[in-house]
């Protein structure tokens, strides 16, 4: 098999934990990609993938969602939107005078803008080297590197 096609209820919480979810053990259990589709969507009749996602943090088994990516993306002539989500750093201060194992304060000062700048430039030559590989083989791709927080809260 090159792909397991399968509608999801899409169920959370007690939902999932009572009726347990076929998906899921499909998911786990298989070598090959799976491609999940909400059932009862508001869509109805054909539909048409136009951009694919891809989440990336640098490792392996990220990574390894590129093939199939790559697959479907020259298939359906479909976009590919590469993303490295930046998680944002902080420096951690005892407040002054207070000791944290005695149940001081501790705060947490996010690093500026300055200091985030080698991690970006990290990701971003990662990002853009997937981005050349894909565009060679005639994809179009971008990427997009948001910050956790920006992420989090658009």
């Amino acid at each position: 098999m090159d792909l397991i096609v399968i509608a999801t209820h899409g169920r959370t919480g007690i939902g999932r934990w009572t009726m347990g979810s076929t998906a899921d053990k499909i998911a786990r259990a298989a070598k090959c990609p799976i491609l999940l589709i909400r059932a009862f969507s508001e869509k109805t009749g054909p539909f048409h993938l136009k951009s694919l996602l891809v989440p990336l943090d640098g490792s392996k088994e990220a990574e390894s969602a590129l093939a199939p990516v790559q697959w479907l993306s020259q298939r359906l002539n479909a976009k590919v939107m590469l993303l490295h989500v930046l998680e944002p750093l902080h420096h951690i201060y005892a407040s002054s005078g207070s000791n944290f194992f005695a149940g001081g304060v501790m705060l947490r000062v996010p690093h500026s803008e300055q200091e985030m700048r080698p991690f970006k430039e990290v990701a971003e030559n990662y990002l853009k080297s997937i981005e050349k590989t894909l565009q060679a083989e005639g994809i179009m791709a971008r990427y997009e590197i948001p910050s956790g927080a920006s992420f989090h809260n658009p």
